[in-house]
């Protein structure tokens, strides 16, 4: 993904460390920790560009699973970045809370 700069490299902080800062808690679960750094990203004024796109998670051995895929932008920093959630119940709630569309060929 593009990370545009608005002031010199210096003291602009590395996206994943702009994401990550504001995580508080942590979770045994993946899925949920993933979920949770996708509320704190969107709490911390981040905005998700539709659609999510929706593949077949190819790191679990399940064939079946999938994983949602958010392009995240935040204005005021002039950065955008992917952060990819596994599938649950939670955040096929959010999706369906917020109307966020799907990638054409996402099934959810």
């Amino acid at each position: 993904m593009l990370a545009w700069l608005s002031e010199p490299a210096a003291h602009t902080e590395d996206r994943w460390s702009i994401l990550n800062n504001s995580r508080t808690t942590t979770h045994n679960d993946p899925a949920q920790a993933r979920y949770h750094m996708l509320l704190s990203a969107l709490d911390s004024g981040w905005k998700v560009e539709t659609p999510v796109y929706v593949r077949s998670d190819w790191s679990l051995k399940r064939k079946d699973a999938k994983v949602f895929h958010f392009v995240l932008r935040r204005d005021s920093i002039r950065m955008t970045t992917l952060l990819s959630v596994p599938d649950c119940e939670a955040v096929r709630q959010l999706i369906g809370d917020n109307g966020w569309a799907l990638s054409p060929n996402g099934e959810a």
